[in-house]
């Protein structure tokens, strides 16, 4: 009788620690830290990003879907892949960070800047700029055009000014000069980014329209976009 009380007891002691230790192991959750480790951590990127991005960071380690952004800080931060910069921009939360706080720390002038003159502005490699920096708003009305792959590294995103302006014939518009940006006329005609309407007949060399516009302006086998911002795919 003794030896069966004493079986029971053992029973539920055993019982009573695995239940303990299935209770510590479902309460215990894993350890995030806003500074997990990546390559080039402690470079000028890597040191912009621990500093002004920890919490961002801390969610992206403890985040299974975020291990393709982890992997482009890696390259970006560590190897200075500009490539993988573009990647790791596009991620909602640790991307959006970096945008904001360590741009030119991690992406170098002419890595994701935009560089505006009188009535053009132009970005290279993997901007994508805001629409309000470089735009068909931004140069007051006029045409983007960008590399199929955009932003990508040796990619580039123009934006041109459309201006139209009276002539002893009509009207004429390029990318400069002049304070409307449309004209009309009996015959009109297009070449490249030049247009002209007047009395006289559209060349060989020109397409005839009906009106000129920035609308109608060629991107010569780029893509046209409305703001450097936009992807091309």
């Amino acid at each position: 009788m003794a030896q069966r009380i004493l079986a029971a007891l053992v029973i539920v002691l055993v019982s009573s620690l695995s239940l303990c230790a299935c209770t510590l192991a479902l309460d215990s959750p894993k350890a995030l830290t806003p500074d997990c480790k990546f390559d080039g951590s402690d470079g000028v990127c890597g040191t912009c990003i621990r500093q002004h991005c920890s919490t961002q960071l801390g969610s992206c380690c403890g985040d299974a879907n975020c291990q393709a952004t982890l992997d482009a800080l890696d390259r970006c931060a560590g190897k200075s892949d500009q490539t993988a910069c573009s990647t790791l921009r596009t991620n909602t939360t640790l991307g959006s960070c970096v945008n904001a706080s360590c741009k030119d720390q991690c992406l170098g002038e002419g890595k994701g800047m935009c560089f505006s003159s009188d009535g053009s502005c132009n970005c290279n490699d993997i901007a994508p700029s805001d629409a309000a920096t470089c735009s068909e708003s931004s140069i007051g009305g006029g045409s983007c055009c960008a590399d199929f792959g955009w932003p990508g590294s040796g990619l580039a995103c123009d934006c041109l000014a459309f201006r139209c302006k009276e002539t002893a014939d009509g009207c004429a518009c390029s990318s400069s000069g002049g304070p409307n940006t449309s004209c009309s006329g009996v015959h009109c005609c297009i070449s490249g980014g030049d247009c002209r309407c007047g009395t006289k007949a559209c060349e060989s060399y020109e397409t005839p329209v009906d009106a000129c516009t920035s609308a109608l302006v060629s991107c010569n086998g780029r893509s046209r976009v409305t703001s450097c911002s936009e992807s091309v795919h």
